[in-house]
């Protein structure tokens, strides 16, 4: 499940929990990032996990294709986290798609909202 919240700036915020399907990227997370895509470029993103379970496959293949369509739209991404394997995870993203990814605790989330403002 997604939830989303706009900063006054080019920050979007996304909460993720529970596991992703392809209809919450086909009807929320894929129209905010075209949305923020318009209005800022570059925009900065930071993902908020909580009780996070993963990808449905066809959601998996939804993360990764909106990761290629944006990738030259996003500034910084900012992932605060709960497990090592999401960590892992945004160090492997932010080479594949050429991004400045950071990965965040949960007891670091303060830093993180200050590192993905700065442009």
């Amino acid at each position: 499940m997604f939830s989303f919240q706009r900063s006054p700036n080019n920050v979007i915020s996304i909460k993720v929990s529970g596991k992703l399907p392809h209809e919450d990227y086909k009807n929320h997370f894929n129209p905010k990032l075209n949305e923020m895509a318009e209005e800022h470029n570059p925009f900065n993103i930071m993902i908020l996990t909580e009780d996070f379970h993963g990808w449905e496959l066809r959601a998996a293949l939804d993360d990764l294709l909106a990761g290629i369509k944006f990738r030259n739209k996003m500034g910084r991404v900012a992932i605060v986290g709960e497990k090592s394997w999401q960590e892992k995870l945004c160090q492997f993203f932010s080479m594949l798609f050429g991004i400045e990814a950071h990965y965040f605790t949960h007891e670091e989330k303060s830093d993180a909202k200050k590192w993905v403002a700065e442009t």
